[in-house]
């Protein structure tokens, strides 16, 4: 395996393990990249040594080079989290290296879709805007964000697991309908009236973007509240109507005069 692998990592490190021992103070120690290990072993069993170090880490790749070949040992170790299984042949020796290096991308990969969820994560939880993730099939809140607590009023345990319609002044009908059509577009933006806790109907905003979590299409939404703007918009919007009725209603009639004394 040395030898072979050598050719395709001119800087490759190797650390036999051959007693329980061995074993645990590689574990304890850390900073592996990659296991390598057989299906029967003298001291222990490959699957043995697949679990511990997935329970280590669960992005360090583990691949088994074996000579004991069956349908059965593959399906059971892929399902315990094994990146590949090489039998241990002539034909397929030459796989190693290429799966070696296939498993450490995966491995990269996942990495990097971890750092990418923490800090979707952290910019969910630490959001001043209130946000949402909702399942738009049922319409049910999966989570809310502290801020979307404080703006409804909710705790948290209470918000997740709502139907969304209990956070809208709107019916259930129209609510579903926004998150399907929501789903379908990918990206949305409407006004809607929100309820919170205490009663009180408030007009927002809401920014909608379509997120997978574990196979699922799950919405997003990040709101903002315009009540403020929607009652300003129409005292504006009546002081207007006012004025323009009082233009027309008036008997009065105006002139406009020029500075040098024409009409």
């Amino acid at each position: 395996v040395e030898r072979t692998l050598r050719h395709g990592f001119p800087d490759l490190i190797v650390e036999p393990i051959g007693l329980p021992a061995d074993l645990g103070r590689a574990l304890e120690r850390g900073g592996f990249d990659l296991v390598i290990t057989d299906y029967h072993l003298h001291w222990t069993s490959g699957l043995s040594v697949l679990l511990a170090v997935k329970e280590r880490d669960p992005d360090i790749p583990v691949v088994m080079f074996t000579g004991t070949g069956s349908e059965e040992i593959a399906v059971e170790v892929m399902r315990a989290g094994l990146d590949d299984y090489i039998l241990k042949s002539p034909e397929h020796e030459v796989r190693l290296t290429a799966s070696v290096k296939a498993s450490l991308a995966r491995a990269a990969g996942r990495r990097r879709l971890r750092e990418a969820e923490g800090r979707a994560e952290s910019l969910f939880e630490e959001s001043h805007a209130p946000m949402l993730v909702i399942d738009p099939q049922t319409g049910i809140v999966v989570a809310a964000n502290p801020a979307a607590c404080r703006f409804y009023g909710w705790p948290r345990e209470k918000m997740a697991g709502m139907g969304a319609w209990e956070l809208s002044a709107d019916s259930r009908e129209e609510v579903l309908g926004r998150l399907r059509a929501a789903l379908d577009e990918g990206e949305r933006y409407f006004q809607a009236p929100h309820r919170l806790a205490n009663g009180q109907v408030c007009e927002v905003e809401i920014y909608t973007g379509t997120m997978q979590v574990r196979g699922r299409s799950l919405l997003y939404g990040i709101i903002h509240d315009i009540t403020d703007r929607k009652l300003a918009e129409e005292a504006l919007r009546r002081e207007r109507d006012f004025n323009r009725a009082l233009v027309h209603s008036s008997p009065a009639f105006f002139v406009a005069v020029g500075l040098d004394g024409k009409t």
